[in-house]
């Protein structure tokens, strides 16, 4: 059976969410069969007399299950929301394995400078 239909959030398609064939509970059939919708939000499908229902999902919103006709528009709704969130980083400057070594040879080398200078 060819599907023809489109995912939407309040009315505008949503490019790249996932449509897949499932059960009633919107678990992945074995094996996938799925396709991503295009910019506009839209996607054509080609299932299997088997399957009697599709999934869409798309991140940072809930997923819909509906069964299976020729024409399907999916509706999201949004699963949830940050308010805020905090992103820190951590750099550990590190100091050259034989450090030790390198400051003795300066105060060496300074050493003689200053002995050869007078």
């Amino acid at each position: 059976m060819l599907v023809v239909g489109s995912v939407n959030k309040s009315e505008n398609g949503l490019p790249g969410a996932n449509v897949f064939a499932s059960d009633k509970e919107g678990n992945k059939l074995t094996p996938l069969i799925g396709i991503a919708t295009n910019a506009q939000g839209d996607f054509t499908l080609e299932l299997p007399n088997n399957v009697n229902y599709l999934t869409a999902t798309y991140v940072g919103y809930n997923p819909q299950t509906i069964a299976v006709n020729s024409k399907i528009d999916f509706e999201l709704t949004s699963g949830y929301g940050l308010d805020e969130f905090v992103v820190e980083a951590k750099r550990e400057v590190k100091k050259p394995k034989n450090w030790i070594i390198i400051v003795i040879i300066a105060a060496i080398i300074l050493f003689i400078y200053l002995k050869n200078r007078k």
